[in-house]
């Protein structure tokens, strides 16, 4: 099952979260523009709940 979210903000919060590439960031490398792994979404709010 695919989530779709858009992933100019996944982006942005994932390249701002520790300069570093992720696992999220390098998924989102290599899915199609809006569809998003579950892994990638898990990923996301672990960014988010850091701050």
């Amino acid at each position: 099952m695919a989530t779709y979210i858009d992933t100019s903000i996944l982006v942005s919060v994932l390249d701002t979260s520790d300069g570093l590439h992720s696992p999220a960031r390098t998924c989102l490398d290599e899915v199609p523009q809006g569809i998003i792994t579950e892994l990638v979404v898990a990923e996301f709010f672990n960014v988010i709940s850091r701050r």
